[in-house]
């Protein structure tokens, strides 16, 4: 037989999804645990809406707030158990249209108001910025070690992407130091250090490598660990 809501009901269901979840994925939780529809109400929506209640009930911040915190919000519509500490934001997966800094149109957009994206992509074509940044460095991905001449022949002489190390701001002057802030990078890591916001670090996307057994070799060609 059906019985109603209780507040343990809706603490399993945050426990089920590590704690912290948007609230439509801990309601579908809770219903899916449960099961016999929306027995003993009426409607659906009434346990829907008494379902939430039990989080007012013990969130700070509604009316129905009763003093015993169990739920913080964490979003517009995303909560946690209060006993979860909270933890610093993993970096957000960016769809991967949208992770090939070369798809946005060249140009020298150096003025106040530009917005970061073509900031960061102009200082990365930018050719001055690009040569003095591989006469410094060489064109060898500074991650995985690859250099496309030694791989590719006389076409892959000096090709190289580089990579803006520097996280801008929406809207800031700023000065390159092609030297300090920009590095070279093979096509293949420039997109994975651009697959999250904000983009990974270096070191970061070394010890990725290292996890799948790759290294590089002194000689600057990517080996497996053995």
């Amino acid at each position: 037989m059906a019985t109603f809501l209780k507040l343990s009901d809706v603490l399993q269901g945050f426990d089920e999804l590590d704690g912290e979840a948007e609230w439509a994925d801990v309601m579908a939780q809770v219903k899916a645990k449960r099961g016999d529809g929306f027995a003993p109400y009426l409607r659906e929506k009434i346990y829907e809406k008494t379902m939430f209640q039990l989080v007012q009930q013990h969130c700070e911040g509604y009316k129905k707030f009763n003093g015993d915190i169990r739920f913080v919000k964490t979003g517009h519509t995303r909560f946690r158990l209060a006993s979860l500490k909270p933890t610093v934001p993993k970096p957000r997966r960016l769809p991967r249209k949208t992770i090939y800094p070369e798809v946005v149109p060249e140009g020298k957009a150096y003025v106040t108001g530009a917005i970061r994206q073509v900031l960061v992509n102009a200082f990365e074509r930018d050719p001055d910025a690009r040569k003095a940044c591989i006469q410094h460095h060489g064109a060898i991905c500074l991650v995985c070690g690859l250099n496309f001449e030694e791989q590719y022949g006389a076409i892959g002489k000096g090709f190289i992407h580089v990579h803006h190390l520097k996280r801008l701001a929406t809207r800031e002057i700023y000065s390159l130091d092609p030297i300090n802030d920009l590095v070279p990078v093979c096509p293949n890591c420039h997109c994975m250090l651009h697959s999250t916001d904000p983009p990974l670090s270096i070191e970061k996307l070394k010890r990725l490598r290292a996890k799948q057994g790759l290294t590089r070799s002194r000689t600057g060609r990517t080996e497996a660990r053995r």
